[in-house]
């Protein structure tokens, strides 16, 4: 989060699909890393919630978690977890209404010639697309894409690999070039997958063999 931290003028909101954990969890699992990674303290998400007696927090780690209250609540601000939607339309049709809510969608008309009357009609479509605020920077990021629900499309069953193709090669795209956008996939490696002779060897950067599914 080096927006907040070098107070920089840029506007950011997170739609963070998180798919493999809770929303409360992956809020939790983020402030224990920025505990350790600013204060260097091990402290685990179910010791954040207090709820165990053995594991209970002592006053002065307390405290120092306590000097990072505002520093959490803008991070609350900036990026919105979602639990409850995992299939590729949900998550377009919840980014593309957020669009619309803040920003103006501009139409044109053009002349259409129907291919089989060669009747000429106008119709009316979209142009382009002004946000509210144009210092605002939208990131989706889908964690991870291994896990989205698979959909029907125009009454077949699409498999996970269709699924995944219908999220990244058209509403991805589609939320990217019409409202500018910034799309952010993860997707796990499959080690199964990594050459074990690579591993001797020391190459150990991930390759395009390790992506599962798509």
């Amino acid at each position: 989060m080096q927006v907040i931290d070098k107070g920089l003028n840029i506007k950011l909101k997170v739609f963070y699909f998180t798919l493999e954990m809770s929303k409360e969890e992956k809020m939790l699992s983020a402030f224990s890393n920025i505990l350790y990674v600013k204060e260097g303290l091990r402290i685990t998400p179910t010791q954040l919630k207090s709820t165990s007696a053995i594991n209970m927090l002592d006053k002065e780690t307390i405290d120092i978690i306590a000097k990072y209250e505002e520093y959490f609540k803008k991070i609350e601000e900036i990026v919105e977890f979602i639990d409850d939607i995992r299939n590729p339309t949900g998550i377009y049709k919840f980014v593309r209404d957020y669009a619309h809510e803040h920003g103006t969608q501009h139409k044109k008309k053009i002349d259409f010639i129907d291919n089989k009357t060669g009747e000429k009609t106008v119709k009316e479509i979209d142009d382009w697309y002004e946000p509210d605020d144009p210092e605002e920077y939208v990131m989706i990021l889908i964690d991870h894409v291994g896990l989205i629900s698979t959909e029907t499309d125009e009454g077949k069953k699409l498999s996970l690999h269709e699924s995944i193709v219908k999220l990244s090669s058209h509403y991805l795209i589609t939320l990217r070039n019409k409202y500018n956008y910034i799309p952010v996939v993860i997707q796990q490696q499959a080690s199964s997958q990594e050459s074990v002779e690579n591993m001797k060897q020391g190459r150990l950067k991930p390759t395009m063999d390790g992506l599962g599914d798509c």
